[in-house]
C-alpha cells in the first residue's frame, strides 16, 4: 500500500510517503508497516506528528503514532507498525497530523484488505495552511507568514509636505496671479525664498480629493491652501524616477514582526565574536529591546546567517510593509502621520535635526510621537500582516543592490535586484524621517560599510 499526504501552501509541500506492507497470505490478521520518509522541499518546523490507525466492526482499533522528524529527502526516519489488523472489507484507514496539539489535517478512507493478496492503494491527504507564525529557536523571534501574491511596487504618487526641509504649515506664496493659478511663485521661509514652477493651486485639505484633481501622470505640482495664502502640504502627481510602478508576483516567506533587537544582537555578538558596534549606539537605542543600529549590511547579513535566515529583498520588504493594503502612501492608509502611527520626525526630534543641519528641520513640530531617537520595537501598532514599525524607527537594510533605472527592467517574479552596484537598498524611514520618507514605495541606499544611529534591520525565511 502507498498512502502519500501532502501538508503545504502555495508551491511548497510537507509530503509524508507511507510504504505500507502488508501481505495477508493465509492468515486472518497482518501487521501494516509504515515507513515515513520527508520529501526535499518538507516543512517540519514545530512539533508535527502523525497518527495511522485501522479499525472495522469485527475488531478492535489499532493506532501507530510518530513525530515527523528526520532531514528531508534523506530517507525513511521513523516507522510506523501497526499489528492485528482484521484482514476484510471496509477496513477504516484514518491518518491525522497534529501540530503543537492542534489537527491539522485528516483523512478517513475505507479499503478492503483481500485475503491471500498483496494490497496497494494510494491515500491523498488534504492541504493544511501552513502556521501564521512560528518563533526563531536560535534569537526567539517571533515571524509571521507573509502569503503569495502580486502587487503594484513604486508609486505614481507622492506626497512631499516639507518638501525641502521647510516646516510645513509656514510657507507664504508672494506672487499669486489670477484666476487662482501659479505660472510661479516665491515662496518665503524664514530666511529662505525658493522659486517655484508650474503650481496649480487647490483648496482641497485631504488626500483622497486631491488625488480626484490630480491624474497619474500630470506633471505639474499643486499646493494646498489654507487661509487663503499658506501652504500647509505639496507634491506630485507622478513617480520618483527611481519608483516607475510594475506588477511584481512575490512567493510565499516568513519574516521577522519586529526589527532585530540591540539585546538580540548583543547575543551573536557574544557566541560568534563578531566585531563590536560603535560606542555610540547606546545613546540612541539605550536598551536591549530598542532596534539594533550602527549595523552595517555586512552585519546585517552576518548575524541572518547566524540565526539561518537571510535579509528580504527590496521586492519582499515592500509587499509585506504593505500588510495587505492596495495603493496606499503608508502601511496604515493615506493619512498622513499623527504620532500615533510610527516614530519619526516629530517635535521631539526638532532640536536633534536642528543640531545636524542647522538651522534647517524637516521635522512636524504639531506631531509629538512620545520619541526624541528610536522606540522599543513593537511600540506602535502593527500593519496589516502583523508587522511592527515598518515605517520609521530604523532603516532597513535589505539584499539587493540599488539600481535607479531596475524597476523598468525588473522581472515579475520574485526580482532580487540588479547584479551590479556598489550601494545597498534600505527601506522603511528612521526616527528623523519626515513623511515622504515613510512612505511604502519610498527608495533609499547606503553603501554596505555605512554604519549610522538610523541604519538597522530585520529578517526573512524561506517556508522552508
Amino acid at each position: 500500500m502507498i498512502l502519500i499526504g501532502k501538508i503545504g501552501v502555495s508551491s511548497c509541500f510537507l509530503i509524508l510517503f507511507f510504504f505500507v506492507s502488508c501481505s495477508t497470505e493465509d492468515s486472518t490478521t497482518t501487521s501494516v508497516e509504515v515507513p515515513l520518509r520527508l520529501a526535499p522541499n518538507a516543512f517540519i518546523q514545530g512539533n508535527y506528528q502523525v497518527t495511522v490507525s485501522i479499525a472495522a466492526a469485527d475488531m478492535e482499533t489499532v493506532t501507530a503514532s510518530a513525530k515527523l522528524a528526520g532531514i528531508p529527502g534523506t530517507g525513511v526516519s521513523q516507522r510506523l507498525i501497526l499489528k492485528d489488523v482484521v484482514v476484510g472489507q471496509n477496513r477504516q484507514i484514518k491518518i491525522q497530523i497534529w501540530r503543537g496539539g492542534d489537527l491539522v489535517s485528516s483523512k478517513v478512507e475505507t479499503v478492503d484488505l483481500v485475503k491471500g493478496e498483496v494490497n496497494s492503494f494510494t491515500i491523498k491527504m488534504d492541504k493544511v495552511n501552513r502556521p501564521k507564525t512560528i518563533i526563531s529557536k536560535k534569537d526567539n523571534s517571533k515571524m509571521v507568514l507573509i502569503p503569495s501574491g502580486s502587487f503594484q511596487m513604486g508609486s505614481s504618487w507622492i506626497w512631499f509636505g516639507a518638501a525641502y526641509n521647510f516646516e510645513a504649515g509656514k510657507w507664504e506664496i508672494n506672487d499669486v496671479s489670477e484666476g487662482g493659478s501659479l505660472a510661479s511663485a516665491k515662496v518665503q521661509v524664514g530666511d529662505y525664498v525658493l522659486t517655484v514652477n508650474d503650481l496649480v493651486i487647490s483648496s482641497v485639505l485631504n488626500v483622497d480629493e486631491a488625488k480626484e484633481k490630480l491624474k497619474v501622470g500630470d506633471r505639474i505640482k499643486f499646493v494646498v491652501l489654507r487661509d487663503g495664502k499658506k501652504i500647509v502640504l505639496w507634491g506630485e502627481a507622478v513617480a520618483a524616477p527611481d519608483e516607475t510602478p510594475h506588477e511584481v508576483q512575490i512567493g510565499a516567506f516568513y519574516i521577522d514582526a519586529y526589527e532585530v533587537t540591540l539585546g538580540q544582537y548583543n547575543q551573536f555578538l557574544q557566541e560568534t565574536g563578531h566585531a563590536a558596534l560603535p560606542d555610540w549606539v547606546a545613546k540612541y537605542s539605550p536598551t536591549n529591546n530598542h532596534p539594533v543600529i550602527g549595523v552595517n549590511w555586512h552585519d546585517a547579513v552576518a548575524y541572518a546567517n547566524w540565526v539561518g535566515k537571510r535579509l528580504p529583498t527590496e521586492a519582499e520588504w515592500e509587499y509585506a510593509a504593505g500588510g495587505g493594503l492596495v495603493s496606499k502612501l503608508y502601511p496604515w492608509g493615506d493619512n498622513r502621520p499623527t504620532g500615533r502611527e510610527c516614530n519619526f520626525a516629530d517635535k521631539n526630534a526638532d532640536q536633534i535635526l536642528r543640531g545636524f543641519d542647522p538651522p534647517e528641520t524637516h521635522a512636524d513640530t504639531s506631531v509629538d510621537d512620545g520619541y526624541q531617537y528610536t522606540a522599543p520595537v513593537g511600540s506602535f501598532p502593527p500593519n496589516g500582516f502583523g508587522l511592527y514599525d515598518v515605517a520609521g524607527n530604523v532603516y532597513e537594510w535589505c539584499s539587493d543592490r540599488y539600481g535607479k533605472d531596475y524597476y523598468k527592467v525588473s522581472p515579475t517574479e520574485n526580482p532580487k535586484g540588479p547584479g551590479e552596484g556598489d550601494y545597498r537598498v534600505l527601506r522603511g524611514g528612521c526616527w528623523y524621517s519626515n513623511t515622504n520618507g515613510l512612505r511604502l514605495a519610498d527608495r533609499n541606499d547606503n553603501s554596505p560599510n555605512g554604519r549610522f544611529p538610523n541604519l538597522g534591520f530585520r529578517c526573512v525565511s524561506g517556508l522552508n
